[in-house]
């Protein structure tokens, strides 16, 4: 039960993470997200690359002790 949770959580931290960067890139004008397509592309890409670091960083943390 114990990892279900902190995978919830892992997850629910990874998406605010995304929609931070998101808004932050919006109001830069650095990627026009009005369009749905290129918002849900940017927050797939986003939540892979943070979410493969999170699982990453506590499976190593787990093996190690």
């Amino acid at each position: 039960m114990k990892r279900y949770v902190q995978l919830f959580f892992m997850f629910a931290v990874t998406v605010l993470i995304v929609m931070g960067i998101q808004k932050g890139l919006s109001t830069l004008n650095v990627l026009n997200l009005e369009n749905f397509w290129a918002n849900y592309v940017v927050f797939l890409i986003l939540a892979y690359m943070i979410l493969s670091f999170f699982l990453h960083y506590f499976s190593k943390r787990k093996k190690q002790s």
